[in-house]
């Protein structure tokens, strides 16, 4: 039988009680996905990264991280935070948008990046 799909709503009101609830069922939970559609101003991005930067050494954590980077209204202060914090996957996700701030440029350019590197090879 097939396990049914979990899916770790992160809503704009999150409390750190729930934060770490979803940190608990990512860790545990063989079939869960995340969702954070709610998530639309800087307010709200702003609120769940801190969330986030917290607990910046949990799975969830970071995966949210990587999410919000590719968030639109998401600040250069906050992509640079999830850029010096995050894993692999964080440092990617803020390497691929485009107007980067000149210092997350330089960033990008001095670490090794599979999915930048590819994405400038075909240009």
């Amino acid at each position: 039988m097939k396990n049914k799909t979990i899916y770790a709503v992160v809503s704009p009101s999150i409390s750190i009680a729930q934060w770490l609830s979803l940190c608990e069922k990512w860790d545990s939970e063989p079939d869960i996905t995340m969702d954070t559609s709610l998530i639309n101003s800087s307010e709200e991005i702003m609120h769940v990264a801190k969330l986030a930067f917290l607990t910046k050494n949990r799975f969830f954590s970071l995966s949210v991280m990587s999410n919000l980077a590719e968030k639109e209204l998401i600040s250069n202060e906050l992509l640079d935070t999830i850029f010096d914090i995050g894993d692999q996957a964080c440092k990617e996700t803020v390497c691929l948008r485009k107007n980067l701030s000149k210092e997350l440029d330089r960033k990008c350019k001095s670490v090794p990046l599979t999915h930048h590197y590819k994405k400038n090879k075909e240009l």
